[in-house]
């Protein structure tokens, strides 16, 4: 195993591509979703969503099978006489008969919520039934792309990876044009177009892989069942994770449909909007380095894999707060910057997903340790159940006509719970200093912390309502809390390196 900077400078390398794919799809995807939101209207907004959400929910195993099969090719990859060939085939078999279950589900469980319990307006039942459908394609699809997205994962392909999801995001462009100007139904145009950037992906994807490396992705049938249940059983615990975390935020849809309708429903799905691209500009941390957390586990490195964790789950908590502070202090200007005129219920949804997102980066670096030791299921399980009760509970607080906010709540309490949950086992399964882990990673954490709770406080005592203010505050807050995050957050050495890279350019 490389443990030379020279390993260290591909993770930051790769980190930084990464950061540039996930800045300009997000880019597109805030510019986009206000004209979407415009041309749909709140309420088909919040039917698309709730009705994509559906097949979300029944395309658990894929999300589980992406984990499992890019863990399993870095593994075969580690080895002397490793046969890729064989990993992958066997991984694009199992997607088939995946594809082919979750089209069962959708066509049978699916249809019958669709039918018995959706909570839509009238007239637009054979709208979601259309979005339904088209939505189901579009997870057969992702399904079938899950192996050859693994593929240049674990070969490191993240300049590649950058420029494939680039050219589907910048599809949406057009496609969002060609909504505001549509004489027709504009939900089922957005849900067409929705389909073929996904069709777009796919192609692209196949044509990388396929022109690098061929005799990896040709196709060739194995027999043996050893590898197949190996495989399947690992993905069957990973997919506990899965199933806790897109069940609990597609159930919340559902919830939020079933009390309040459609309209919330829109609200709703704008919060989980910003989440999904502040998570995944976290969460890119953590897949640049897991190929080097796994070799260096297996290798035996013990050392440098913990340094790594620490590393990764400091720096993503840095980079959370770096995006969400100055982001929390200017909200609501920015949401109408965003959307023009700000649905009601977004601004307090945001807020308390914005905390959501803090909670959820405090250990980034774990779960790759956990990925690599392959030990993985009473973390699932575990985790899992403290994850999913979060639906019952949600639904008991609604019934008694607790506020919707309180949904996203009662999620930021058990995902605390589930960090705990993580660290305890760990430290039961492999020798995990996590003594060590708090001084080094929380309480550089928890001085930037109350730095920043200081400055807050005292922007919100000033009164301001110019634009160019708020600009300008946004900016000021911004600074701050890098120069903070600089000074507090990082250790002798790492401000060293740094200053020496700073020098050099």
């Amino acid at each position: 195993m490389d443990s030379t900077p020279k390993a260290n400078k591909r993770i930051a390398i790769n980190t930084l591509i990464i950061y540039a794919r996930m800045a300009a799809v997000t880019v597109i995807g805030l510019f986009t979703t206000r004209y979407v939101l415009q041309a749909l209207g709140v309420s088909d907004y919040g039917l698309y969503n709730v009705v994509a959400g559906l097949i979300a929910m029944l395309n658990i195993i894929s999300t589980a099978m992406h984990t499992t099969t890019r863990r399993y090719i870095n593994v075969e990859m580690g080895k002397t006489n490793g046969n890729l060939n064989k990993i992958f085939n066997i991984s694009l078999l199992l997607h088939i008969g995946f594809g082919l279950f979750v089209f069962f589900l959708a066509e049978t469980i699916g249809l019958y919520y669709i039918y018995h319990y959706l909570n839509v307006e009238p007239g637009k039942l054979s709208d979601a039934l259309f979005v339904f459908q088209i939505s189901t394609v579009i997870s057969v699809i992702g399904l079938m792309n899950v192996p050859y997205q693994g593929l240049l994962s674990a070969y490191e392909k993240f300049a590649q990876i950058a420029i494939i999801d680039f050219l589907t995001a910048l599809f949406k462009v057009p496609l969002v044009i060609g909504l505001i100007y549509y004489p027709g139904n504009s939900l089922r145009f957005y849900a067409i177009g929705m389909c073929l950037m996904s069709l777009i992906s796919f192609l692209l994807y196949t044509y990388a892989c396929y022109k690098q490396y061929k005799p990896v992705v040709s196709l060739k049938f194995y027999k043996g069942l050893s590898l197949y249940k190996e495989i399947l059983v690992f993905n069957n615990y990973t997919a506990l994770g899965a199933f806790a975390y897109i069940g609990r935020s597609q159930g919340a849809t559902m919830l939020i449909n079933y009390f309040f309708g459609t309209i919330v429903n829109g609200a709703f799905a704008i919060a989980y909007q910003i989440e999904n691209y502040v998570i995944l500009l976290v969460n890119n941390l953590s897949t640049a380095s897991e190929p080097q957390i796994t070799q260096s586990y297996s290798s035996g490195d013990i050392k440098r894999t913990f340094n790594l964790a620490e590393k990764i789950s400091k720096y993503s908590i840095i980079i959370m707060l770096i995006i969400i502070f100055p982001l929390n202090i200017e909200l609501e200007f920015l949401l109408s910057l965003w959307l023009g005129q700000i649905p009601d219920n977004s601004l307090i949804f945001c807020r308390w997903i914005l905390a959501s997102l803090f909670v959820r980066s405090l250990a980034a670096g774990i779960p790759p340790i956990i990925q690599a030791t392959g030990k993985v299921k009473w973390f699932q399980i575990i985790g899992s159940t403290l994850l999913i009760i979060g639906i019952p509970i949600s639904f008991i607080l609604l019934y008694y006509d607790f506020p919707a906010e309180s949904v996203i709540i009662t999620f930021l309490l058990l995902d605390f719970g589930n960090k705990i949950s993580n660290f305890w086992l760990l430290s039961r399964m492999i020798k995990f200093d996590l003594k060590h882990f708090i001084r080094s990673v929380y309480i550089p954490i928890a001085y930037i912390s109350i730095a920043l709770s200081i400055f807050a406080f005292i922007i919100h005592l000033i009164p301001y309502t110019h634009w160019g203010t708020h600009i300008l505050v946004g900016c000021i807050s911004l600074l701050y809390v890098i120069v903070i995050s600089y000074a507090i957050g990082l250790t002798k050495s790492e401000k060293d390196t740094i200053q020496q890279k700073i020098s050099k350019k």
